[in-house]
């Protein structure tokens, strides 16, 4: 009976341990995703309060006053439609370009059957850590004419070392080879097994691949201004911060007209 009381109090202990810390994860990992989504929400409530409100730096989350005065300036100005639609073009174009050359090269580096895949396994990694620097770069891409082009936004980085790795380790570990042995007893050549057993198992790193893009283009370092790359460049962020920005402009610029000669302006200093 001692044994079954001691055991039951250690099973006790352990569940209130195990829910303690769940508790303290919980709340970590909510702070956290706070700390991302409050950012967002600040920059929303100030592009839709007005402008008095804003100057005042009287909005925090809630917005006040609401108005739409600031969107209807952005939009009339044309020049956020265009960015956001070249944003999602470049994204497009690197997402699907991205994909394919990560497939292309984690696929056959992943089989033993390739001769050499160590050496280039090597030299694809050897990238990940050291880099040419800044004025190489800029020097390869007007070499390649890609100054003044859009494509210089996605060929710099269409392919991840980082990527590569991620997607060689999945297609070594999660893809049985007695799958591919079988499907070349059948006749199947290598592209019929990539893309009807092999991708299709692969949908999970797909997706996360797939996924990384996105913020690769958002939020990894501004995009070069060196090269002059086509068009303007935005991203949701920078879109709430220009109509936050709009409606404070606005109401700044109201101020600074001068009077009507019907209300004569008080002296500032008596």
């Amino acid at each position: 009976m001692a044994k079954e009381n001691s055991s039951g109090s250690n099973a006790e202990s352990r569940r209130l341990i195990n829910r303690i810390g769940d508790a303290l994860i919980i709340i970590f990992l909510t702070l956290l995703c706070l700390t991302c989504i409050i950012p967002f929400l600040h920059l929303l409530a100030k592009s839709l309060s007005s402008n008095d409100a804003v100057l005042a730096k009287s909005v925090y989350l809630l917005p006040k006053q609401i108005t739409f005065d600031a969107y209807t300036s952005i939009f009339k100005d044309g020049q956020l439609v265009h960015s956001m639609l070249y944003s999602v073009l470049v994204t497009a174009i690197f997402t699907l370009l991205g994909l394919a050359t990560t497939i292309m090269a984690a696929y056959p580096l992943s089989r033993a059957r390739l001769v050499g895949r160590q050496v280039l396994t090597f030299i694809i990694m050897f990238t990940m850590y050291f880099g040419a620097g800044l004025i190489p770069e800029y020097l390869l891409m007007s070499k390649l004419h890609l100054l003044d082009n859009m494509w210089v936004l996605i060929l710099p980085l269409i392919f991840s070392p980082y990527n590569f790795l991620i997607m060689k380790s999945f297609f070594l570990n999660s893809i049985p080879v007695s799958l591919e042995e079988s499907a070349y007893l059948d006749g199947a050549s290598n592209f019929q097994i990539l893309t009807q057993i092999v991708l299709p198992l692969s949908k999970p790193i797909l997706a996360t691949i797939g996924l990384s893009p996105f913020s690769l283009i958002s939020f990894k370092r501004p995009w070069p201004q060196e090269y002059g790359a086509w068009g303007p460049r935005i991203n949701f962020v920078r879109s709430l911060s220009w109509f936050s920005l709009a409606s404070s402009r606005n109401s700044l610029r109201r101020r600074m007209e001068p009077s009507s000669p019907a209300s004569p302006t008080r002296p500032l200093l008596k």
